[in-house]
């Protein structure tokens, strides 16, 4: 029974550094990526995604492609190339 407290005591001695260790910044943002990594894949098995809906079918027949033809474009104002530019 003595070996196994040893074993529980190290372990949870270890554990207790682990967290503390994760708390100090430097070690936060080298691991932070690992943990939501981790987090991720174990929410991914623990809750799994359910099935997509289907796609809606393709429409089948003629299609009403007729669009509104855009307006003619207007003419601009006639300028005469010896007339002096308005001024503004």
């Amino acid at each position: 029974m003595n070996r196994w407290r040893k074993a529980l005591f190290g372990g949870a001695v270890f554990l207790l550094a682990a967290v503390f260790a994760y708390r100090w910044e430097p070690v936060n943002r080298r691991l932070a990526w690992r943990i939501d990594l981790a987090t991720a894949y174990l929410r991914g098995v623990l809750y799994p995604a359910d099935a997509l809906p289907t796609p809606l079918p393709a429409p089948r027949g003629p299609q009403n492609t007729t669009a509104p033809s855009p307006a003619p474009p207007t003419a601009p104002a006639a300028v005469s190339p010896s007339a002096p530019a308005p001024r503004t």
